[in-house]
């Protein structure tokens, strides 16, 4: 049961070992793997300017990482390598691998065997792996909706959206970006999120 990069990866990884593969994805979820490919540049841009400084205290107040050309570079980026994910573990290639694609959703069933059915198939194996990703679920917050938030599924596509992939080069455009944000949530994602808005120099709470 996929809808993630993972599944694909899976799928392709069994046949490897010589098993019928059947898998079953609505749709893929690219947000992880994004944010995966922007928290690792903006933790190197981080560690190669900390040794630059470290070497040259005369770059002090030079790297501005807020720099739009950067941002748009890191979006660029990070959207190449969902591309080149999306090529590797594409449904072409699953299919010549003899991955047996199931477009939809499913459930399973315990009756008289356990199965997993889908609109027109019921699918017996057996090992199940359950590889449907993560989706953020909005919390019941007085005044949310009207505010108005993004969520880890399309923060960096609004970003990216706002700076357009080739930068902003004007002062006034580049002070539309949001400077400040506050993240609300507990999890390893939500860390994740604060902490490659840091390297990138905004300013966050947690």
């Amino acid at each position: 049961m996929g809808g993630t990069i993972a599944g694909r990866y899976a799928a392709l990884t069994a046949t490897s070992m010589n098993a019928s593969v059947a898998l079953v994805e609505p749709q893929v979820n690219y947000s992880l793997i994004q944010q995966y490919a922007i928290s690792q540049l903006a933790y190197n841009m981080r560690f190669t300017s900390n040794n630059l400084l470290g070497a040259n205290t005369s770059l002090i107040g030079k790297i501005d990482r807020k720099d739009t050309g950067v941002l748009a570079d890191t979006m660029l980026f990070a959207n190449q390598v969902v591309s080149y994910a999306e090529e590797q573990n594409s449904p072409i290639v699953l299919a010549t691998k003899g991955v047996d694609i199931i477009y939809g959703n499913g459930q399973f069933q315990s009756s008289p065997h356990l199965v997993f059915a889908t609109s027109e198939r019921l699918l017996k194996a057996r090992t199940y792996l359950v590889a449907t990703g993560s989706y953020c679920i909005i919390p019941k917050i007085p005044g949310l909706l009207t505010t108005g938030f993004l969520t880890i599924e399309n923060i960096w596509q609004y970003l990216y959206k706002k700076i357009g992939e080739q930068g902003i080069e004007s002062i006034s455009e580049k002070h539309k970006l949001p400077q400040n944000w506050v993240i609300l949530g507990g999890s390893i994602q939500s860390v994740e999120i604060a902490q490659t808005l840091k390297y990138l120099g905004y300013k966050v709470t947690l």
